[in-house]
């Protein structure tokens, strides 16, 4: 498929969620709680469907969570090397490393691999149970290691403890990732019906979750400061799948689990962000100003990843 064919729904549904919030087609509301719903709900039962339904013991996904961590991890200390260049405090250094490694997978990344992907097949279906079951894990990274850069800015930090354990222990998308992993793995068959009902519920996923990442961009931020989420949103979408493809290479990865793990590198940054700054007292203007930033600009690194990397 090509390079069009692949981000075309992605960037249409995104302008689209735009265009529905400025013209106030619906309320506000519908797209908080659409959002909400495909978080809880939608996305959880395509991941359990997409799980369920594949031979998950002739997955291998471990070089690929290899790239991804690796590459990960040099986004993140690029930013800590880059900080006084792009004109971060000490106070905001967190909100700014935290908005240069951490990816807006499943709404974006997963939408692009599954689209990229030819349908139907053992190819397409291994291809999404590979990407999703690099979800999990690389979820986990990014909401302990953002603690950890948070926590000193917070003043709540000490007397919440382990309060940010339960939220990991209840995330949906990572239950439903394990949830889908030991069907698969036991080799349960999930009664027909319920596999068409997952299917027809995990469909409104990603165009609920596209569209209301549209309507939450405000592409009023372009037009002020862009120097610190402009560095934040080179390092995400442009230095952050570079690290991956050089580790990919030194890893020999192969041609499958390359394109997961560039296309996930590419992505955005997570909307998650800036609920996280502010709920723990960083930087919340700069974590808006990435999303925006990093959005735009991960067209073109994810259009190099498909181009380049796709399955044919």
């Amino acid at each position: 498929m090509n390079v069009v064919g692949s981000l075309a729904p992605v960037v249409l549904l995104v302008l689209l969620g735009v265009v529905l919030r400025r013209l106030r087609f619906v309320r506000p509301e519908f797209f908080r709680d659409s959002n909400r719903f495909a978080f809880w709900l939608a996305l959880p039962a395509l991941m359990i469907r997409e799980l369920a339904g594949t031979s998950i013991r002739e997955q291998h996904v471990g070089g690929a969570m290899i790239v991804l961590v690796s590459a990960t991890a040099a986004a993140g200390l690029a930013a800590g090397l880059t900080r006084r260049a792009a004109g971060v405090g000490r106070a905001s250094a967190g909100t700014y490393i935290m908005t240069s490694f951490r990816g807006n997978l499943a709404f974006v990344g997963l939408p692009v691999i599954l689209y990229a992907t030819p349908a139907g097949g053992a190819a397409s279906a291994a291809s999404a149970a590979a990407a999703t079951l690099c979800l999990a894990p690389m979820m986990i990274l990014f909401n302990v290691v953002s603690v950890f850069l948070l926590s000193p800015t917070d003043p709540r930090a000490a007397a919440r403890g382990g309060g940010w354990v339960r939220p990991l222990a209840t995330n949906p998308l990572i239950l439903s990732c394990l949830a889908g992993i030991a069907i698969a793995w036991a080799r349960i068959p999930l009664p027909p019906p319920l596999m068409r009902t997952l299917g027809a519920l995990g469909a409104t996923a990603l165009p609920l979750g596209l569209l209301a990442i549209g309507a939450g961009l405000d592409f009023s931020r372009l037009k002020g400061a862009w120097r610190a989420p402009g560095w934040s949103a080179a390092l995400k979408t442009l230095f952050a799948p570079a690290a991956g493809w050089l580790a990919a290479r030194a890893v020999g990865l192969g041609p499958a689990e390359t394109f997961i793990a560039i296309v996930f590198l590419s992505c955005p940054t997570a909307v998650n962000s800036y609920i996280m700054a502010q709920e723990m007292a960083g930087d919340e203007k700069l974590a808006g100003d990435a999303i925006v930033f990093s959005t735009v600009l991960s067209f073109f690194p994810l259009a190099a990843a498909v181009a380049l990397f796709a399955p044919r």
